[in-house]
């Protein structure tokens, strides 16, 4: 399967998991269940929460989808750009502290965002 196709999947099933599980912010999931940004995308993938020392987010660990996933991200969260940073844990970080956990924040946007990200890598992966 294309990874592009796969990583708009995953932001897709994550997007649902948020709305089936309700939002958090400030960890992966609250002990009632609710996840944050990452934590829907570990559950859609099949992933318990607790397993989040196994899932590598950064630039050099990452997997192919887990930087197609933040890559879509930014450029929806960031149109005219990120931060500079070559870093993917860096802009993981932008992704989950700077947005999923800033004041304001609200589920129906995290969700909002997550498709239309999951929308342009469907574009970019059809050929």
């Amino acid at each position: 399967m294309n990874i592009l196709i796969e990583a708009a999947q995953t932001l897709e099933k994550a997007a649902a998991v948020i709305e089936e599980q309700g939002w958090c912010q400030e960890m992966l999931q609250a002990t009632t269940g609710e996840v944050c940004v990452f934590g829907s995308i570990l559950v859609a993938e099949g992933f318990s929460t607790d397993e989040q020392e196994e899932i590598k987010w950064e630039d050099n660990d990452a997997s192919s989808l887990h930087k197609s996933i933040i890559d879509a991200l930014i450029r929806e969260i960031y149109p005219k750009g990120a931060p500079k940073s070559g870093a993917a844990f860096h802009r993981a970080g932008l992704i989950s502290s700077n947005w999923n956990d800033r004041d304001g924040q609200t589920a129906y946007n995290v969700t909002t965002t997550m498709r239309s990200a999951a929308q342009r890598l469907y574009k970019e992966g059809t050929p």
